[in-house]
């Protein structure tokens, strides 16, 4: 259905709840508007407006869809890129930097990607986009909880976009988004800084040292398990994947984050092993950071879907 309105023209499309924006020279964007939802509802009809699930003391909130632009000379990809953040990085590594008085390496984990992703991935690299971001309500007694996140992940659209490419940033987003794998389907994921606990390797302290940092209080522990790998029941190679090392100075995590990637691989698989990005060294401003991120996933898209 095509309609006329100050100029532009607005192309709605019900099969893919999506809104294309096209005029002159002027890019494609949706304008997003908040709804709200209760928790195990699932958004149909336009995704011209934010979706917003709720569980217990855990928010989600799924923006708007960005097409890629109509005049873009840029070469289409037949993929929604659909970037999930949580604001665990800087929490975990708060308290660390403080007491070593660096905080070179918080700041350099504690601002978004969204909008840069945003005004990039339709432009530039030619993928529709949305954005995933996991809150809590800390006034409320809320913690970074694996199950809430999980259960609002599986409730919002996101299965419902076939040919979604989920990138993760942050410890439990990527850890949600295994679990998800469980039961639903992915054309491919990305983990940027992911964090699972080798149940054979008793070595690495400073890993659970991190996670008691954000899981306090003896009810925590149900969620702190859930990074423990024998509670993941997905098997390797379940869909194309990629990790990405970005958090500086910090070998343990390092460390972590390669466990998470052999977890997932399997050079026999149909997928093979999971390719690992190290940038822990790249430049630390957000402009520079997420084109170096986009860069890299981009080839992997190019060479691996």
């Amino acid at each position: 259905m095509f309609l006329r309105k100050g100029g532009y023209q607005l192309c709605y499309s019900p099969c893919h709840r999506r809104i294309w924006v096209g005029g002159s020279s002027t890019a494609a964007a949706s304008s997003p508007s908040t709804v709200s939802l209760p928790f195990g509802h699932r958004g149909f009809g336009n995704s011209n407006r934010d979706e917003r699930n709720r569980s217990e003391n855990q928010s989600l909130l799924f923006s708007a869809t960005v097409e890629t632009p109509l005049d873009s000379l840029v070469i289409e990809k037949p993929y929604t890129f659909i970037l999930m953040e949580d604001e665990t990085c800087s929490l975990m590594l708060t308290q660390s930097n403080k007491k070593n008085n660096n905080n070179h390496q918080e700041n350099s984990v504690s601002k978004s990607w969204i909008n840069a992703f945003r005004s990039k991935v339709p432009a530039d690299y030619g993928m529709s986009f949305a954005s995933i971001s996991l809150n809590w309500q800390h006034d409320l007694g809320g913690n970074p909880s694996v199950f809430g996140g999980l259960q609002a992940l599986k409730s919002c659209r996101l299965s419902s976009i076939s040919d979604a490419i989920l990138v993760t940033r942050g410890p439990v987003a990527s850890l949600c988004a295994q679990y998800y794998l469980e039961s639903m389907a992915l054309q491919g994921l990305v983990m940027i800084d992911p964090i699972l606990m080798d149940d054979e390797d008793n070595g690495h302290e400073e890993i659970s040292s991190l996670l008691s940092r954000l899981y306090q209080q003896p009810t925590d522990d149900e969620d702190k398990e859930r990074f423990r790998s024998s509670r993941l029941l997905v098997e390797p190679t379940a869909v194309p994947m990629m990790v990405v090392m970005t958090i500086p100075d910090s070998k343990a995590w390092s460390h972590s984050s390669q466990f998470v990637a052999a977890r997932h691989g399997d050079p026999d698989g149909p997928y093979g092993i999971v390719p690992i990005v190290d940038l822990t060294e790249m430049d630390e401003t957000e402009a520079n950071s997420a084109t170096t991120v986009l860069d890299r996933i981009n080839e992997w898209i190019d060479q691996s879907l």
